[in-house]
């Protein structure tokens, strides 16, 4: 059977190309994509080529092909129906980590099944969602606090929602794009303006921006012995802050959050999986469903990928559709 699977072929181009698959071996199956995620930060710098040369082994993904020096594809969350493989799996709707493919041979190990509750719209969105908890449990947000997450992306949206029930959180968000200022006041949150009198100052902060913006707003913005989680990856940019001002005296703190590894604070009795049941059972709640975002066929995924990389869009997420 063939499947259609997105190549990025240079730094300005992506097509659809035809691959033959062979069939599912013992502990294998075939999954027929419903949707894939795009995260539109990494996935931009990715298609770019501006993954620095010592970080292509760590930052390839499961099933990958090619090399970041092109052509190579990616993505890394994708939601599913197992179409053959083992009997007690047919019919299953999962959940995995693999680049954009409309039909995919994977190792049974590697999927995840979804709760019957979560449309898979609302499963894709899981990957994302593992990032913005593991980012909670690296800042240990506590009652009371003033709080600000700057860039209202899906990352940071993700964030805001889950401190939401938080009890005394004062929380702020700070954007630049009209659209996004606009989705985060739909959504219940205050500007941050930065101004000294609408709030002392903060005692954390998440940047999710991907610019040095908004990581020094985010210093600046800190009460002494604040801290500030860095969500974002620069690729290949280099990135200048002031450190000469109020960082030393004040005793603030930078903590990198990275999807990948768990937060060190949470304790010997939490692993990836238990991680990944989390956030299953946390995507239950139909109010995730505000995140899903504007729907791509997949089809037109190239053309999407060109606009993509011309600049950040002002969308907070999107999500590629396959033909059923």
């Amino acid at each position: 059977m063939e499947a259609r699977v997105l190549w990025h072929v240079d730094d300005h181009r992506s097509l659809l190309r035809d691959k033959v698959l062979k069939r599912p071996g013992p502990d294998e199956c075939w999954v027929k994509t419903h949707c894939s995620m795009v995260s539109m930060g990494t996935e931009r710098l990715v298609a770019k080529g501006h993954v620095p040369a010592s970080l292509h082994e760590v930052m390839r993904v499961p099933y990958m092909e090619g090399h970041f020096t092109f052509p190579f594809t990616y993505g890394y969350s994708l939601a599913g129906e197992v179409i053959a493989g083992p009997r007690e799996w047919l019919g299953e709707k999962v959940h995995l980590m693999h680049p954009h493919q409309s039909l995919c041979c994977v190792r049974v190990a590697d999927v995840t099944v979804i709760p019957p509750e979560i449309p898979l719209e609302r499963a894709v969105l899981a990957s994302n969602l593992e990032t913005a908890v593991n980012a909670v449990w690296d800042a240990q947000p506590m009652m009371g606090e003033n709080v600000l997450v700057i860039g209202y992306g899906l990352v940071g949206a993700l964030i805001a929602h889950l401190l939401r029930g938080m009890s005394g959180i004062n929380l702020f968000i700070a954007e630049t794009m009209p659209e996004r200022k606009d989705l985060a006041e739909a959504h219940g949150w205050r500007l941050w303006s930065g101004s000294e009198s609408q709030i002392e100052g903060m005692h954390l902060v998440f940047n999710t921006s991907a610019t040095a913006q908004g990581l020094q707003q985010g210093i600046d913005a800190l009460h002494e012995e604040g801290r500030l989680v860095e969500l974002s990856w620069y690729g290949q940019q280099k990135v200048q802050i002031d450190l000469g001002s109020s960082f030393h005296y004040g005793r603030k703190r930078i903590i990198s959050s990275q999807v990948s590894r768990l937060s060190p604070v949470i304790g010997p009795t939490w692993d990836l999986a238990a991680r990944k049941e989390l956030v299953f059972r946390l995507l239950k709640g139909k109010e995730w469903d505000r995140f899903v975002g504007e729907a791509i066929p997949f089809l037109q995924s190239p053309a999407f990928f060109e606009r993509l990389r011309t600049g950040v869009l002002p969308d907070l997420n999107v999500h590629l559709v396959y033909p059923a």
